[in-house]
C-alpha cells in the first residue's frame, strides 16, 4: 500500500507519504502560492506535486483534510480552499486513486489523544506527537499531514508500524 496524506492551504501544503514496509512516513511541505490572489497557481502546483509522487510509484490512496468553514470566510477564501480540494478529488478520479477526506476534529482526536482543558495549540501538539513517534516534520503542516495519514491508516484497518507497542487506538471510540 502506498498512501499520500495532505494538509492543504493556499500558501502551502503539508504532505506525508507512507508505503508498506517503511518504518515511518516521509513528510514535508510544498510552497503553493503567496496568497489568495494566486489561488490558480496553488491549484497547479499542488496537482503537479501529487503527480510527481504518483509517477515515481503509483499511489493506492490519497487523503486530504476537509476544508473547515468559519462564519468570517469570504468567497475568495472558499474558492481557494474548495479549489484545492476539487483538484485533489479530480486527481483521484483521473488516476483511479481512491480519495478520502479526513474531518479535522476526528483526525486530531485520533492522533493527539487526551488533550486537557482550554484551547489547545493543535499545531504545536501535532509536531510534539510526531517527534514522540520518531518523525522529524519540517513544520506544523508536515506534522498535521502525518496525523492525517495516521488517522486514515486506522480507518483503512492498517496498523501503522510506528504505533506498534502503543495501546491500540480506535476511531470508533
Amino acid at each position: 500500500m502506498r498512501i499520500l496524506a495532505l494538509d492543504q492551504s493556499i500558501l502551502s501544503c503539508g504532505w506525508a507519504l507512507w508505503e508498506t514496509g517503511w518504518p515511518t512516513p516521509q513528510c514535508g511541505v510544498w510552497p503553493l502560492a503567496d496568497g489568495l490572489r494566486w489561488a490558480d497557481k496553488a491549484f497547479v502546483r499542488l496537482q503537479r506535486n501529487i503527480m510527481v509522487i504518483h509517477r515515481e510509484d503509483p499511489l493506492d490512496h490519497i487523503v486530504s483534510e476537509e476544508p473547515l468553514l468559519t462564519p468570517k470566510d469570504k468567497v475568495d477564501k472558499l474558492v481557494g480552499l474548495y479549489g484545492l480540494q476539487a483538484h485533489i478529488m479530480s486527481f483521484g478520479a483521473a488516476t483511479g486513486v481512491p480519495h478520502h477526506v479526513a474531518k479535522q476534529r476526528r483526525w486530531r482526536k485520533h492522533f493527539i489523544p487526551d488533550v486537557g482543558d482550554g484551547t489547545p495549540d493543535w499545531k504545536f501538539l501535532a509536531v510534539k506527537r510526531c517527534r514522540a513517534l520518531g518523525f522529524d516534520p519540517e513544520n506544523h503542516d508536515a506534522a498535521e499531514a502525518c496525523g492525517i495519514l495516521d488517522y486514515q491508516l486506522d480507518v483503512l484497518g492498517v496498523r501503522a508500524p510506528w504505533t506498534i507497542g502503543e495501546t491500540l487506538r480506535s476511531i470508533a471510540a
